[in-house]
């Protein structure tokens, strides 16, 4: 069944601990550079105007805010595929390694001249697209592991996230603040399953 996920011999610390990094190199990444680029609003202001040319750090922003923690994302999932046997390489690992490369992308900043003469740039594009092999990945993961269809909390993450959208388009979210709960979401998302997918092993 190209959704099944046998996890066995994926080993737990590694899960656990890639699983966690790119939060931690994304969150802190917002947090610092925010603080030193004049008059930036987490509430009102997208994480993708620190890394704008315009910037102040726009290269540490990109690498170690969007390029590092989607890297980190495809490695967690490369070393998962690399501990399993070719009918365990599942849809839902596949997509978050594109989803891993694709937030790396993004780090592309916003502001690049535009490309095939039209106002819409590699970041924005990556930017619409990016979500796509996530919500792919959620789907396959809660068919494969029982104990994600089981766990309270996970079906509260879950549900947040389309939530959020319905939410932010019905009340007017800021759109800081929008994307950072959606971008919180997709963070817990991967300690979760890695969580369960040791509890399981």
């Amino acid at each position: 069944m190209l959704c099944s996920l046998e996890v066995s011999r994926i080993k737990p610390s590694w899960l656990r601990l890639l699983s966690v990094t790119p939060a931690l190199f994304f969150a802190f990444s917002v947090i610092f550079f925010g603080h030193l680029e004049p008059g930036y609003s987490h509430v009102n202001m997208a994480v993708s105007k620190l890394g704008a040319f315009s910037a102040e750090n726009t290269v540490l922003m990109n690498l170690f805010g969007l390029f590092l923690p989607g890297i980190l994302i495809s490695t967690f999932r490369l070393l998962s595929l690399s501990s399993a046997s070719a009918k365990q390489v599942t849809a839902g690992l596949l997509c978050l390694i594109l989803f891993g490369i694709m937030f790396a992308g993004l780090a592309l900043p916003m502001d690049m001249k535009p490309i095939w003469g039209t106002e819409y740039t590699g970041h924005y594009i990556l930017a619409f697209a990016t979500p796509a092999p996530y919500v792919v990945s959620v789907v396959c993961f809660w068919a494969a592991i029982p104990k994600l269809r089981a766990n309270k909390p996970i079906k509260v993450l879950v549900v947040a996230l389309p939530l959020i959208f319905i939410l932010s388009s019905k009340f007017g979210l800021p759109s800081g603040m929008y994307q950072r709960v959606l971008l919180a979401c997709i963070f817990l998302w991967l300690p979760a399953v890695a969580f369960l997918i040791e509890k399981r092993g």
